[in-house]
């Protein structure tokens, strides 16, 4: 089925705070009375760099599920990522960083991201996916620069 979503407000520019819908759904959720828990499973081994790339994506099942709507929930959402292949659970809670300084500093990501999207427009990253085939993709006929 579909997956949730949720509008998260970003003050870009200061007249108009720009719209941005994020959309997800986790693998398995549990609801308890007072505890919240997302999981979300990955195939492939849980390295410290595979574990950081997902990190974002735990913060956004939490925003949408529970913390746009009601962030005082925060103490009482726990998200994991279980990587299968060597069967290790990764709680966001063992990032040293507090929750809310993640999601201060996912909020600016995200907000400077869009900057850059709007002033510069969108620009393929300068390293190639291997996958990527120029045939299929047509990288050659994109122009970047100001919008």
């Amino acid at each position: 089925g579909a997956g949730f979503k949720e509008i998260f407000y970003c003050n870009i520019g200061k007249e108009n705070p720009l719209e941005v819908v994020l959309t997800g759904r986790a693998d398995l959720q549990i609801e308890l009375e007072n505890n919240h828990i997302i999981f979300d499973y990955k195939t492939g081994s849980a390295s410290a760099s595979r574990r950081k790339k997902f990190l974002d994506q735990l913060l956004i099942y939490e925003l949408i599920y529970y913390l746009i709507s009601d962030p005082q929930l925060q103490a009482q959402v726990n998200s994991y990522l279980y990587f299968v292949e060597d069967r290790n659970l990764f709680c966001l809670k063992d990032v040293k960083t507090s929750k809310s300084q993640l999601l201060a500093e996912f909020r600016l990501n995200l907000e400077t991201a869009v900057n850059k999207l709007l002033t510069v427009g969108y620009e393929f990253p300068r390293k190639g996916d291997p996958a990527d085939i120029i045939e299929i993709t047509r990288r050659d006929l994109f122009v970047t620069g100001k919008i």
